[in-house]
């Protein structure tokens, strides 16, 4: 026997000697074993390592984060399996082409999230950042046809999304001192009510380490209703008071996002000579009061159906922009036309012009369940209780967990002073049946058997089999 521990252990050794050997000769991200190519050993190899059974190199270690969330994890050699079945994107996002990448997906979602929103004669205003930073959290459990179609809809990859927004803090940062606010904040909120399910660490601490998320383990009761709003309303300044009419103590989990901001304008309304009463022409043609801040800006935006302009706040790095579709064509249809690209072009080609403004003074609360738009624009299994996959969130649990909601508050408030506003977006993790497997009756030891009268529902014979000869 001590034989052969040590044949096996020289084996080992030597085999690891070679992958060292070979480790320069491979640069191809995922490919741990360095065999010149990703495969299934790959995604084994860093399975082991997390689970302790086996310990990386340096080289290894630097090819063993395929999804690009910095750390190495289970969701790696996920990440490798689906890539060799060629569902996942091969490309490794450095942050520069995360960021560009992001950029472009939240404009397209943006205008995709309003166009399936907006009904006719509502006031609608999404934050697609604020639905996007939930949903990725949320990707991140998700697996196989479900994380396929989170990602279609927001349109990045899982890696991508995660560089891209764990970078986007960063883009709110400028040099010097800054009276303009945007703040982000995520949590999460794990229903301990379930004492059999485990919460997978690795999904929690993905949460924490990309989205600097806040995490939560308590009863879904009222005081964790309470707890969540309180938080939602902190993080908001008070603009959003919560996101949960009612908790559901049925319900795994809540992933939270939340947005606030606060910018004073450049150049501010004087209340005594800037701002003047007028009539607003609502789209079903009545007449509204208004009060309307005048003035003459110098960023005029156009295209062929529309005009408008962008009005810098203080610190020059936020900007309100407006587009008043041309007389004859109603904002429904101005923006069923609309594309992120044109939306992108738009926003590229500023012209000095000078422009005379009036701009409403105007307060607007909105909130809807994203769940039928979301589903409407691909992501349908994530909220399907038998086909959804959000293994990599929750295990030990008979009920198959499940998108039951996502719910989106938004307010705005533009005066002479300047803007605020707030976004908040909770998916719901429900709990839902698990489907069932085919009965089996195997008749491989003692059983009682009956002849029955099928009209009476009585046996004529009835007996037993305890052996077989």
């Amino acid at each position: 026997m001590k034989k052969v521990i040590s044949a096996f252990l020289a084996c080992a050794i030597a085999a690891g000697s070679a992958i060292c050997a070979s480790a320069s000769q491979s640069n191809l991200m995922g490919d741990v074993n360095f065999d010149g190519q990703v495969s299934i050993k790959d995604s084994t190899m860093i399975q082991k390592h997390c689970a302790g059974l086996i310990r990386f190199s340096e080289a290894q270690r630097k090819c063993a984060d395929p999804d690009g969330n910095g750390k190495i994890n289970v969701s790696d050699a996920t990440y490798l399996q689906r890539q060799v079945a060629g569902i996942a994107q091969k490309k490794n996002y450095t942050e520069e082409e995360a960021i560009e990448a992001g950029n472009k997906a939240v404009t397209d979602f943006g205008v995709k999230l309003l166009q399936k929103t907006k009904k006719e004669k509502d006031n609608v205003l999404v934050s697609p950042v604020s639905v996007m930073y939930a949903l990725s959290m949320t990707a991140n459990g998700a697996g196989g046809k479900t994380l396929k179609q989170m990602e279609n809809t927001l349109g990045l990859p899982l890696n991508a999304m995660n560089k891209y927004f764990k970078a986007y803090p960063s883009l709110l940062k400028y040099k010097g001192e800054q009276e303009d606010k945007f703040s982000i904040a995520n949590s999460i909120w794990c229903n301990t009510l379930y004492s059999d399910v485990e919460y997978r660490q690795d999904f929690v601490d993905t949460a924490k380490d990309v989205y600097s998320a806040e995490a939560n383990k308590l009863p879904f009761n009222t005081e964790a209703q309470n707890k969540i709003n309180n938080w939602v309303s902190e993080n908001t300044d008070g603009m959003v008071d919560g996101i949960l009419d009612q908790i559901n103590p049925m319900s795994f989990m809540y992933l939270i996002n939340t947005l606030a901001f606060d910018g004073k304008w450049l150049e501010p309304y004087d209340p005594n000579y800037m701002v003047r009463d007028g009539k607003f022409t609502n789209a079903d043609y009545t007449k509204s009061d208004a009060k309307y801040m005048c003035s003459e800006e110098f960023r005029y935006l156009s295209d062929d159906k529309a005009q408008g302009f962008v009005k810098l706040f203080k610190d020059g790095n936020y900007a309100f922009a407006a587009l008043l579709p041309n007389s004859g064509n109603s904002v429904d249809s101005y923006l069923n036309s609309l594309t992120g690209e044109r939306i992108s072009n738009i926003l590229s080609n500023v012209k000095s012009d000078k422009t005379v403004v009036w701009l409403p003074k105007f307060k607007i609360n909105y909130d809807t369940d994203l769940a039928d738009v979301l589903q409407s624009l691909g992501m349908t299994d994530a909220f399907d209780e038998q086909y959804a996959d959000f293994s990599g969130m929750i295990s030990n649990t008979p009920f198959n967990p499940y998108i039951g909601s996502v719910i989106h508050k938004t307010v705005i408030d533009v005066n002479e002073i300047g803007t605020k506003a707030a976004a908040a977006t909770s998916v719901e993790i429900k709990a839902g049946a698990t489907p069932e497997e085919p009965k089996e009756v195997k008749l491989t030891r003692p059983f009682i058997y009956m002849l029955i009268n099928t009209k009476t529902n009585t046996p004529f014979f009835i007996g037993t089999v305890d052996e077989l000869k």
